[in-house]
């Protein structure tokens, strides 16, 4: 199936005969493109983006608004390792348990591979992931406010970015939420049931985490940077 042709962008960078640049968000290829032609990166053939973002005040503005978002999602994070999820009371016993205190408790009963899959993907994941968009999203808010967006990005900044589209895919949180959910329904029937801080700390957290890339996802990033330093096909 082809590619669409390159969206319009009246803020997209162009080089000196006027064609439209664009780079690439999995190679970090510089493209240059013409308006009709398939909007694919000549050197991995992934699909390109250009996107209108405004001017640097309206794209600060909005860059400081998902830092706030991350920020609040780092302290909902801190909190589900924190605060109990879920107590479970039943003929007198009380029992409860944090987000990292699951893998732990799997693992002390010889469930290894069950025990680090779980911490991989609701612990170690989503930490990796809010913590390399916050790096991405201070630093192309850094560069809107300070009206550096015409030089060159960072080095550091395209493998953190890199970072963060990778762990999108391990991050499991909402499948963590659906399945305590079925437990819960089922569990609530045998014993008493008290939803924690941790539970509603962790259901904020997914709330920012999409706020947070309805404003800023990682196609938009890559079109917030200024790839000039990448050599053009």
């Amino acid at each position: 199936m082809s590619s669409p042709a390159l969206p319009a962008a009246t803020d997209a960078p162009r080089d000196a005969a006027g064609g439209l640049l664009a780079g690439c968000e999995l190679c970090d290829a510089l493209n240059r493109m013409q308006p009709g032609q398939p909007a694919t990166c000549w050197r991995c053939g992934s699909p390109l983006h250009t996107l209108h973002h405004g001017g640097s005040a309206e794209s600060a503005a909005r860059l400081s608004g998902v830092v706030a978002l991350l920020v609040a999602a780092w302290v909902c994070i801190v909190a589900t390792h924190i605060e109990p999820m879920v107590s479970l009371a039943l003929r007198g016993l009380e029992s409860s348990v944090t987000l990292s205190g699951a893998s732990l408790v799997l693992w002390q009963q010889g469930r290894l591979a069950l025990s680090t899959a779980l911490f991989i993907t609701t612990v170690v994941a989503p930490a990796t992931e809010m913590g390399a968009m916050l790096l991405v999203a201070a630093a192309l808010w850094w560069r809107a406010r300070t009206g550096s967006r015409a030089g060159p990005p960072p080095r550091w900044l395209p493998p953190v970015l890199h970072l963060w589209q990778g762990m999108r895919d391990w991050n499991m949180t909402e499948i963590l939420v659906l399945g305590m959910a079925v437990a819960l329904v089922k569990l609530g029937q045998l014993a008493t049931l008290i939803v924690g801080p941790g539970l509603v700390a962790l259901m904020a957290f997914l709330a920012l985490r999409l706020a947070a890339l309805r404003l800023l996802s990682p196609v938009d990033a890559w079109a917030l940077l200024d790839p000039r330093e990448v050599p053009v096909r």
